[in-house]
């Protein structure tokens, strides 16, 4: 099961335990139900959280690796035409007249 249908299971658990609660239907017995469903739904965001930080280190990673990949193309190739799709973007810079 994903996370979003987890996370829209244990909602539907709670409002269902919420309001045979208001009925008065073994209020003990539902607090306690409430709880563990409450739980549960934080131990998934702190999942999430930790998925999501991850997800941000492997971005900062890819952001350094292009950085120093287009440095590298940058300083190798100052002179060379930009071709894209076989069409000419950019002339290399011509050297100045003395």
């Amino acid at each position: 099961m994903d996370t979003e249908a987890l996370i829209l299971d244990l909602m539907t658990r709670i409002q269902a335990l919420k309001a045979s609660v208001r009925t008065g239907d073994g209020a003990d017995a539902h607090a306690i139900g409430v709880a563990e469903v409450l739980a549960e739904l934080a131990g998934i965001r702190a999942e999430v959280r930790q998925d999501l930080a991850a997800l941000h280190d492997e971005l900062d990673g890819l952001r350094r690796d292009l950085d120093e990949r287009f440095a590298t193309v940058v300083t190798v190739a100052p002179h060379r035409p930009l071709v894209r799709r076989g069409r000419l973007v950019a002339s290399p810079p011509k050297p100045p007249c003395s």
